[in-house]
Formats: structure tokens, sequence, C-alpha cells
């Protein structure tokens, strides 16, 4: 910016060039230049107020601009009123903010009085016939390495682009407006701009490098006339020139910023599609989109969005079918493109845009695709069973699978350990696992829990046969020590020769001993189904520490959530029993603590999806890691495409899983004194733990702030635990299947590493974003916002800050970041909406009011 004025004396005395820079003027408005210094005013420029807390001023260092505020006379605003309110001259308040700003970028000191009057040379105003004559001397964009380079990087074709004509690369030679010199450098594509007319009288250049800071990606010429020009494909500027176009219905496409409308003009070119930036969208222009036709919104759901779709609504709202883009706020069209996640349907995942009446709320979850389960990863006999109870069952071989999975963990649960991390003193895992599938009703859930588990209950009858004759046993003996040690007892106080009760004394003591590994009472169970998390720790004291929840139904959930305690979770022994941490329960009312050292559980869950939302809306269980340990799978329902007459499962299939499994179980480990079970530890070969370590090593960039699995941290840290218990469980099958070989001895093959990371990458990270972790979270966060409304039916409005406080306690803060868009996407589906609040001094405040129509007591 340049700015004449009669120049300050130097140092030296001698006098600058009466045309000087912002530099120049800062320091003769007393402005300093050091940075890193706290902006402070010497007293308001209105009332003259001084002294600490008096005048504030301010610098956002995110959005480059100034803010100042007296406490005194409460007057304040950007730096356009503070040059208006210490009567720089009547000059400066003209000048564009955006010019002010880049004076004020730097500390303000303390200064004697007003600066001298300055006269400002007025911006020019650039001419849309100069706009015009740039762009027709630019060249076409294959011809630049950069902005081809640029093109490429989002997806598009620069032969492509150039054909249309969609984009032109600024000339490196020859002379530029001076409104231009400073786009060489970095903005170097140029994208034109149509009046209603369809005249060419604007453009926009782009920053072409490949991670462009923070700042303006688009900039346009100064002074140039931004409102009501708009982006346009050869078929809009067709529409815009009164052409007539044949195509009935006619779909007209509307997209946010340049991107995305070189993505849309370049991949859909039959279709009229305009691009707008702020100000563009006008009644004159819709007044260009024929009746009947349907609009498709495709913007950014943000606040810049909402405009746009207001403004669209209301000049086209009665005549035209009007649709709004639903997808996530943080991905734009051209990197879904680059992603592979692109529809070139323009209606794909849209919403209908409206005003009006409720209206019972929508469904707002998008069917997810995800792949079956990869049965051909399992061995023998393990394959062929899940494949026929699946196919007899006309059942999901997801849940058949995965049941397999947790049945097999139960067969060996806390006989043995793996130890995957070799740079851990530790480094070892139980093969607890944790497993849920959500499935609706009438998918077989109850038959095939039936036939998974028929192996576990044979088991666990003949084990409680053993159970019930060792408790007979030991009871009998318990009655004969505490007979032999009253009796033992009476001997002492009778004596009086003291090495005689010393001797007395020593033998009472080795039968309290003896007597303590009695006492527990043993029960053998392997499976729970209904059980609260108090009766929990009983049970695993009286199972060896170990235990299996096998339910068809969500209940458990609701349990460990509080519903028999006043909705307070209790869900510590629960999360222990994952890892195998120790637990202890003291009571009032109880004598003895339950100490558990190492408790391990195995779940197996069938569940209603909407049990998954309910699971969501709880706050506890995401931020402890609850649901983290759990893995989840959401698969496709065969009702109304099963086979009415389906092959039976064959017996020899069924005998050799049942024979399995029961071998499995009869597996004896060594156990202390006390009957605990010292369990086993498996080692990874070295070809098993340099697949480990390369998965590892694959995943842990994804898990960082940014990287693709960023909101499914918590959950896919544990992914490296999950897969290396698969493994181990696994080789457990493949040695069981070996005559001569101990199943629990041995190391971790490599064959069977594969085949879990495999299973770990290709389908359980898949299944777990679309059932409840989703990478678009905005879906994620829909959900806790409708569970937390569900619990509370009688409220009418939600604060944007309330409900940003409900989403970082479930999610965290990094969820937080796609409040805007769930909010959104409730407000499409007719949840909530938008109310519009009285201005007020301040930062603005959200409200959006909640449908009344919606019943939250179902």
């Amino acid at each position: 910016m340049l700015i004449e004025s009669p120049p300050p004396l130097s140092e030296a005395g001698t006098k600058p060039s009466s045309t000087y820079t912002v530099r120049d003027t800062a320091v003769s408005l007393g402005l300093s230049l050091t940075p890193g210094t706290e902006p402070h005013l010497d007293g308001c420029p209105l009332c003259g107020a001084r002294g600490h807390g008096s005048a504030k001023v301010h610098w956002s260092a995110k959005h480059h601009r100034l803010r100042w505020f007296c406490h005194r006379c409460e007057k304040g605003g950007g730096s356009k009123e503070l040059v208006a309110a210490a009567n720089y001259g009547k000059e400066w308040a003209e000048l564009d903010p955006e010019e002010m700003d880049a004076v004020f970028r730097v500390a303000l000191l303390p200064r004697s009085g007003p600066p001298a009057a300055l006269s400002v040379s007025a911006p020019p105003v650039t001419a849309p016939e100069t706009i015009a004559d740039l762009f027709k001397r630019s060249n076409p964009a294959t011809s630049s390495k950069v902005v081809a380079a640029w093109l490429r990087l989002r997806g598009l074709d620069p032969e492509r682009i150039g054909r249309e004509d969609l984009l032109r690369a600024l000339p490196t030679t020859g002379t530029l407006p001076t409104w231009a010199t400073s786009w060489v450098a970095h903005h170097r594509a140029l994208i034109p701009l149509y009046d209603t007319e369809g005249v060419l009288s604007g453009v926009r250049a782009r920053d072409v490098r490949a991670t462009p800071p923070k700042g303006r990606k688009d900039l346009a010429p100064r002074g140039a006339k931004v409102g009501g020009l708009v982006m346009a494909n050869p078929t809009a500027l067709s529409l815009l020139r009164g052409e007539a176009l044949d195509a009935d219905p006619l779909v007209v496409v509307v997209v946010e910023g340049g991107p995305d409308f070189l993505t849309w003009a370049s991949l859909a070119p039959d279709l009229p599609v305009f691009g707008v930036f702020s100000g563009a969208w006008t009644s004159r222009l819709a007044d260009k989109v024929p009746d009947g036709a349907t609009v498709v919104l495709r913007n950014h759901l943000d606040k810049a969005g909402e405009k746009f779709a207001t403004a669209i609504r209301q000049t086209l709202e009665g005549r035209c079918a009007l649709l709004r883009l639903r997808g996530p706020v943080e991905q734009d069209e051209n990197d879904k493109l680059v992603a592979g996640t692109f529809s070139t349907d323009p209606r794909a995942n849209t919403g209908v845009l409206h005003e009006g009446g409720w209206g019972l709320p929508t469904s707002y979850r998008a069917v997810p695709e995800v792949p079956s389960f990869p049965t051909h990863l399992l061995p023998d006999p393990l394959r062929r069973y899940v494949y026929e109870v699946a196919t007899a069952k006309q059942t999901p071989t997801d849940l058949v699978g995965l049941l397999v999975l947790a049945v097999l963990s139960t067969a060996v649960l806390g006989k043995v350990k793996v130890r995957g991390w070799r740079s851990s003193r530790e480094g070892t895992e139980w093969l607890a696992l944790y497993v849920v599938v959500a499935m609706n009703a009438s998918s077989a859930k109850s038959p095939v829990f039936r036939e998974v588990t028929a192996p576990l209950r044979e088991g666990e009858d003949a084990a409680m046969d053993k159970a019930a004759q060792l408790n007979r046993e030991r009871g009998g003996k318990r009655a004969s020590l505490e007979r032999r040690i009253k009796r033992l007892e009476k001997q002492a106080d009778k004596t009086d020769d003291d090495a005689e009760r010393s001797g007395l004394e020593a033998q009472i003591n080795t039968l309290h001993a003896e007597l303590e590994t009695l006492t527990t009472r043993v029960s053998h169970r392997l499976l729970v189904d209904d059980i609260t998390p108090e009766a929990l720790p009983l049970r695993l004291r009286e199972n060896m520490e170990r235990l299996a929840v096998f339910s068809d139904e969500g209940g458990i959930f609701r349990t460990v959530g509080g519903r028999f305690n006043h909705s307070i979770p209790n869900i510590d022994v629960v999360k222990k029993g994952w890892d195998g941490g120790s637990h202890t329960v003291d009571r009032v009312g109880r004598a003895d603590p339950i100490r558990l050292r190492a408790p391990v559980l195995t779940f197996g869950l069938a569940i209603q999806p909407s049990v998954v939302e309910e699971v969501t809306a709880q706050p506890e269980f995401r931020s402890t890691g609850l649901i983290a340990r759990f893995l989840w799978s959401m698969p496709k329902s065969l009702v109304g495409h099963r086979d009415m007459d389906p092959p039976a499962m064959t017996r020899e299939a069924g005998e050799a899983y049942d024979a399995l499994i029961q071998k499995l179980l009869a597996l004896e480990v060594p156990s202390d004194p006390k009957g605990r079970i010292i369990p086993k530890v498996m080692n990874l070969s070295d070809e098993a733990y340099e697949l480990f370590k390369a998965f590892r090593t694959r995943q842990e960039p994804r898990l960082a702030e940014g990287a693709d699995l960023d909101l499914l941290s918590d959950w896919a840290g544990k992914l490296p635990s999950q897969v290396l218990r698969i493994a181990a469980l696994l080789t457990i099958v493949d040695r069981a299947n070996t005559p001569d070989e101990e199943p629990l001895a041995g190391e971790v093959s490599a064959s069977s590493m594969r085949a879990a990371i495999e299973l770990g990458e290709g389908y359980l990270l898949t299944h777990a974003g679309a059932s409840i972790f989703k990478p678009d979270s905005y879906e994620t966060v829909a959900s806790v916002l409708v569970g937390w409304l569900k619990s509370r039916p009688r409220m009418t409005q939600l604060s944007e800050t309330e409900a940003r406080k409900v989403v970082e306690r479930a999610l965290g803060r990094s969820g937080a970041s796609f409040l805007g868009a769930g909010l959104e996407l409730l407000s499409e589906h007719r949840y909530i909406r938008r109310v519009e609040m009285e201005k007020r001094r301040g930062r603005p405040r959200n409200v959006w009011e909640v449908n009344p129509d919606w019943n939250r007591k179902e």
C-alpha cells in the first residue's frame, strides 16, 4: 500500500521520498514495528480514559485483524473504527479495512498526540475490460507445469480443464497490471468470473502451492467488482445467455469455491455448474434458472455455507426443487475425488432444503459400505464351520465368524498369554476378545448363538459337575481341618510348657494356611448372560478369575451404564477384564474385600443397531476407553434376500468344531498352591514379529492429529493388541489340528499373523468406523447429541455452547471439531433448527430449537 504524505525526518535530518510504504506510514503514526510486543493504547481516543484495563487492543493472529475496546466508554470496533475515533483523517477512514489491518499488524505505543494530517491516494478501481484482457492473454492450463501439477494433485485432468476453458495460467512474460504483479509468485491459476449475462467480468487468482500457508488462497483484483459474479462452465454460460437447454428435468449444480467448481465443471460438462464466492448469488442470477429445475447446492456445512443456502432458498423456493449437501464439512469435493470416495451424481448425499413446519425427524445415518467377514482367513475346521452355519441359518458370516473367535477366546481364557513387544519388560497380552455384532431383529441371532456356544455349554456342564464334587471334597476336608485346629488350640491353652506350646502353635498356623486354600468356593462356570457389575467380581473370584459374557441382547450395556444404580456407570471391572488389571472391591457391610489379581473376560454380544446409538450417547463409555476395547461389526442384513430352502449343515463340520473346542477346554495348565492358574506364554516367530512391527509402523502415523484415524485413535490405538490376540488364537487352532503338538506351546506363526493383520486392517477397522467411530465423524456427533437429547425429553432449546460440552465430554476436542457439521446434519433431518437470536454486544450466541414433534420418550 502506497501512501503519499509529508514524510517525517530521519535521524540524520534528511528527508526521504514523498512516497513511502506501510512501514513508513506506521512510523509516522507512532506505531511500533517491534515484533512480539503486546498491543496497547495510551488512553482511549474517544473518552481519553487512561490506566490499566481501560482501552485495550487485541491483534488476532488467526484472522489477521485488529480489535479494540474501551471499558470506560464501552466503545470499540476494528481498525476502521479506531482510525475514525483517533481522527486520523477522512482519507484514512475510506481505506480498505484489510489495508488498515496491514498497518495495525504491529503493537501500538504511547504517543504525544494525533499524527500529522495524511493524504491517501484512493486505490484504483480495476475495470472489467482490463481483467478480461488479462485472462485472454493468459496461457492454457497445460502450459504451466506448476498449474498442471496443482490440478493433478486434486484428481483433475489439465487437458479437460483446458478444453473447457475453465482455468488459465497467469503469463510469466510481458507486462502485468499493477494489481496482478503480486500474483506472480504463487497465485498462478486464474478462474474466470461471469456476470448474469454471461460476460467475462472478473477473475480469481488461486494459490497453486500443494500446501499453501494460512491466509487467502483466492485473490481478486484490488478494487474490482466481486458481488454478482460467478464461475460457470460452458453449459452454465448457455443458461446465462438465455439459450434453451435440452434437458427435462434440468439439474443445476451450485458449488462453493474454486476447487469444487473445477471438479464438477470438468466431470459433469452436460450439467450447468455454477461456482459461487461470498455475495455472488443474487436474484438476477436466480432468474436465469428455469422453473421446475432441480438446484443441487453442494456447499460447505459452515456459517458461510448457511448464508449461501439461505440466499438460494429465498430466491428459488416455490418454483424449483432444492437439494442441499449433507457431506462432512472437513472434506471438499476435490478431496473426495482424490480419496476415491467421489460420486459423479450431484444429487448423492443430499437432502431437501426446506423451511416451515417441522414434521417427524428422518434417519440421518447413511448406509455404510462394509466388507463381509473374510472366512478364508480362518483355518480349518473353523472356515468350513462358519460357512456352513451361515448358509444353513441364512445369516451373515460376520455373526458366525466373530462369535467363533469369541468362543476360541473363552476356551483358552486365562490359560495363555502372548508376548508381542520385545522392547517391553512385560509386553504380554491375555487372549481376551470383546466382540459386538449389530444386527436387526429376524436375523437368526438366537439360533446362531445356541449353535456356536453349544460346545462351551457342554464343557461348562462337565466342569461344573467336577466343581461340585471338588466342593464336596473341600467341604469335608475343611470341616476336618477346623476340628483339628480347635483340638490343637485347646491343647495349647492347657499346657504350661513353652516348647510344647510353640510346637502346637506352629501346627495351628500350618493348618490355617491349608484351610485358607479351601475357603473359596469353586464354580468352574464359563458363561454368564444377564449379570450386574456388582455381581461380576464375585463370579470371577469363584471361577479362577475368568468368565465369558455371551448374549443376543444389549442389556449388558444398559446394566453397566447404571440401569440399577441410579444411572451411575460401573465399568471398572469390565475395562480391567480386557487386559487383566488387578481389581479390589471394598463395600460397606462386606467383611472381606474381593481381591482379583488378574481378572480376564470375554464378550460375545449381538445387539440391535439402536443400542449402538445408546452406547455412543454415554460419554463415560467413550472417554474412559470402554468402547475402544470392543471389536464392532455392522454386517449387511440378508432379510428379504434369504433362501427359504437352504442346505443343512453337515454333521462332519459340526463334529470337527465341537471336538476342537472340547480339546481346548480340556487343556490343563499349572496352578499355584491357592489354585490360581499360571498361564503359559507364547512368543512370536521372527517372521511374525517383523510382520507385526511393520503393521504397527503403518498404523502409527494414521493416529496423529489431522490424519485419517485421528477421531478413531482411541479404538485404532488398541488394534495392534487385538491383532496380536487373534494371531495367537489362529496359531492355537493350527497346532490343535496337528497331532502330537501342544496347542499352547510354540511360537505364533507368520501365516497366522498375516491373516490376523488382514482381518484387522481390511475388516475390523472398516466396521469400527461404520458402526460407531466414523471417520466422517459428523454422524458420530449427531448420534451423541440425539442420545443426549433423548435423555432430556423436556428440553426445547439447545445452545451451541452446551452442545460443544456434550460432544467434548463424549468424543474429546477432536470430535468437537465436527460439531457444526453434526448440528447441520440434525437440522437437515428435522431434529433441530436454528433460532434467530436478537443481536447483542459480544460474541453471538447460536441456539437451536428442538423439534416438538419428536417423541423422545420412546
